[in-house]
């Protein structure tokens, strides 16, 4: 980004973190091919938040989080704290958006724990040691 302004480097930090974390409103596997071939009830969840796309939101996270590191300006200067708490306080709304995925997951989770249990009875052994 070579001689660019602290506002410049903020808003691309933005809306590259931005772009991360709304990764799981991009991608859309239930596609019609998947929801006419009738897979049965396990295949049936759509991908939306997994492994993959966690690690994309939390290296998005980890950028915004040094933007008030200084030496990212020519000088080993800082960004100024009012232009990143503006993008901070950006970030942070997108965040609040991953709640349904990250309780999506948990669904998931137990979902997969029930069938689990359904064919090996060792789960409600393992709960109660």
């Amino acid at each position: 980004l070579g001689g660019c302004s602290g506002q410049a480097l903020a808003d691309a930090v933005s809306e590259l973190a931005r772009d991360c974390v709304t990764l799981p409103e991009w991608v859309d596997t239930c596609s019609e091919e998947t929801q006419d071939a009738g897979s049965d009830a396990k295949d049936a969840f759509c991908w939306t938040f997994g492994p993959a796309a966690a690690e994309v939101v939390a290296s998005a996270t980890a950028a915004m989080a040094g933007l008030p590191q200084s030496g990212l300006l020519p000088g080993n200067a800082a960004i100024e704290a009012n232009v990143v708490l503006d993008v901070l306080e950006h970030f942070a709304r997108d965040l609040d958006c991953l709640a349904p995925y990250i309780y999506g997951g948990f669904c998931r989770a137990e979902q997969q724990e029930i069938w689990a249990a359904e064919v090996d009875d060792r789960i409600p052994r393992i709960r109660r040691s």
